[in-house]
């Protein structure tokens, strides 16, 4: 009996790195990547998975369309910058 697991991604590294290393107007190949985790983990079964980023204009379409693989949901939230005050307190 395959052990069950979900994935969670932190789709803003994911995303920006991808980026960064494939070069503008390429978006990552998202399926072919859980085939990948699917094939290293072969004992293991993929129920959901989850990608949480924040959506802007630049990866809207790309959000749109991964989020219509099946048991793949896309989890946005909103980006925060903390001023510099909150962040010199924080840190005491």
């Amino acid at each position: 009996m395959k052990k069950k697991a979900m994935i969670f991604i932190d789709g803003s590294n994911v995303f920006y790195d991808w980026k960064n290393s494939a070069g503008p107007g390429r978006n990552m190949d998202v399926h072919r990547f859980l085939d990948c985790v699917k094939n290293k983990f072969s004992d293991i079964d993929v129920i959901r998975t989850y990608y949480f980023i924040s959506e802007s204009e630049q990866n809207k379409n790309f959000l749109q369309s991964i989020n219509k693989i099946p048991y793949f949901e896309v989890i946005t939230g909103r980006l925060q910058q903390k001023n510099r005050l909150q962040s010199q307190n924080a840190m005491g």
